[in-house]
């Protein structure tokens, strides 16, 4: 086996059966497809069985299914999705060429963001204005012996995860490769009261990562790198401009949550 697709799930009904055709639709045949959830009161577990080759549940958080998921693998390589995305045709095989032919290399994945209501075209402007910033980009795709050597993601962390897997092993010596083929990456249908509850739970929990990497993240959480970089994407701005201010504001609001957060002024974890 080539590569072990790892999906982890909680109440993903409304995505992941875009996620599991667009595999099943993969011009590229060496891989199996794993896909953990987290006990949903949903239909998640029944829509997926017809499309995984293994169904497997666990609770906590993500970084627990993921790591679950990569001890129940076979593959050389293990490449990590969220029910919300959907993979062009010929993906799987291009993420294979690259990953086969490097030597001490992590992969990630160009994601286009794509939202549908106002609040999502709003975050995927943003999201867009990242693509290919390498210290923003975390790898989805690991070879499975030196994922296990690394002891997978970090259970005790709930927000960030992603990026501190990457930066262990670019500790390790490993580069970071990003691949020419984009996969899709949905928003959510959300309301701005929802979305700001989910920026504080992420507040209340990335502490533990910008500890541990203070200078990365003082770099990743930096308004003025936030700033260079939407300059650099003007051209994505100016053609969303409802969007561009929409992003903005929603930025401004997560940024004051967080200040309030670092300095103490208030509280969060009732609001969870």
């Amino acid at each position: 086996m080539k590569i072990s697709v790892i999906i982890s799930t909680k109440n993903e009904q409304k995505n992941i059966k875009r996620l599991l055709k667009s595999l099943k639709k993969q011009s590229f045949s060496g891989f199996e497809t794993i896909l953990v959830d987290n006990f949903s009161f949903d239909q998640t577990s029944k829509i997926a069985k017809p499309f995984v080759d293994k169904l497997l549940h666990t609770g906590n958080e993500r970084s627990s299914q993921r790591n679950y998921g990569a001890k129940k693998a076979s593959g050389k390589w293990l490449l990590f999705l969220d029910a919300d995305m959907q993979l062009k045709k010929k993906a799987l095989k291009e993420y294979w060429q690259l990953a086969s032919s490097s030597k001490k290399s992590i992969i990630a994945l160009p994601e286009i963001s794509i939202g549908k209501t106002f609040w999502g075209k709003a975050i995927s402007v943003e999201r867009n204005c990242y693509i290919g910033q390498n210290l923003l980009t975390a790898a989805r795709m690991f070879p499975r012996k030196d994922f296990t050597n690394q002891k997978g993601f970090d259970k005790n962390l709930i927000a960030a995860e992603d990026w501190d897997l990457t930066n262990r092993f670019i500790k390790a010596g490993f580069d970071l490769k990003i691949a020419k083929t984009p996969l899709f990456h949905f928003e959510p249908e959300e309301n701005l009261i929802n979305m700001i509850k989910k920026e504080i739970y992420y507040i209340n929990n990335i502490e533990i990562y910008s500890k541990k990497y203070p200078k990365i993240f003082s770099k990743q959480s930096s308004i003025s790198y936030r700033l260079s970089l939407w300059a650099k994407s003007w051209n994505i701005l100016i053609k969303n401009p409802l969007s561009t201010f929409g992003f903005l504001f929603y930025k401004f609001s997560v940024w004051i949550l967080w200040q309030l957060k670092k300095n103490k002024i208030i509280s969060f974890q009732s609001l969870q």
